[in-house]
């Protein structure tokens, strides 16, 4: 009687290496450090923002200007031109008050770059705020996510920078009705992009593949990893209401 053949075991899988652990859980030190940090630049995002939305949106006036205005006061009322046109004509564009010395005399242009910049920073602040107190609540807030706190208000201007630019340059457009100066649509745009940011990487990503070509799934750096969802992407921390 032939006995058959003793079929080989199945191989025994390698065991798999364990998961990375989380980290230790931030103290409370960590959370009053991330605390003061973000208030004190939320002070200084805010004042400059005062500080630049303060300006008058025109320049004074050439000299050329000045001085024909000058010359059709001086035939209205003469004993008063000299004391009062410069004032009625051209108002100071500098700030009376000033935190940064750079800011006094911008063009336009640039002041609306600034002002996108600073809302951005704003409204990533709101963010991490949001965060910081949501996960600390919860005991879940961990030490290595601290550095995404620190850095979230720089993140936060780089995107309202290119959204301000894709906006610029027509690759965005924003449906709005402004009921006043075209300075404030731009800063309240910025503040939303800081505060959303992962739905505006989204919308920029979007622009892109229209722009160029669509990266395969998997290739792009912006698709969120579990681990960056749990640490940034859930609702309290990054998008929800």
């Amino acid at each position: 009687m032939t006995v058959p053949p003793t079929p080989d075991p199945a191989p025994t899988p390698a065991p798999s290496e364990p998961p990375p652990a989380p980290g230790p859980l931030a103290t409370g030190r960590d959370v009053t450090l991330a605390s003061v940090y973000i208030g004190v630049l939320a002070i200084v995002f805010i004042a400059n923002l005062a500080q630049l939305l303060g300006q008058p949106a025109s320049p004074c006036p050439s000299a050329s200007g000045r001085a024909a205005a000058d010359s059709v006061a001086a035939r209205a009322v003469p004993s008063r031109a000299d004391s009062t046109t410069a004032g009625l004509v051209c108002a100071d564009p500098r700030p009376r008050w000033s935190l940064w010395p750079l800011s006094r005399g911008l063009e336009e242009d640039v002041r609306t770059l600034l002002v996108a910049v600073f809302a951005g920073a704003i409204g990533a602040l709101i963010h991490a705020i949001r965060s910081l107190y949501a996960y600390y609540g919860e005991g879940q807030l961990r030490k290595r996510w601290l550095a995404m706190y620190y850095l979230l208000p720089f993140k936060g201007m780089l995107v309202a920078v290119a959204t301000y630019l894709a906006i610029r340059a027509g690759l965005l457009t924003v449906q709005v009705q402004p009921t006043g100066s075209l300075v404030y649509v731009y800063a309240g745009v910025a503040c939303l992009v800081g505060t959303f940011s992962g739905q505006t990487m989204v919308k920029l990503k979007e622009v892109a593949e229209a722009l160029f070509a669509k990266v395969p799934p998997g290739d792009s750096a912006l698709v969120t990893k579990p681990a960056e969802k749990a640490g940034e992407g859930g609702e309290k921390a990054g998008g929800g209401d």
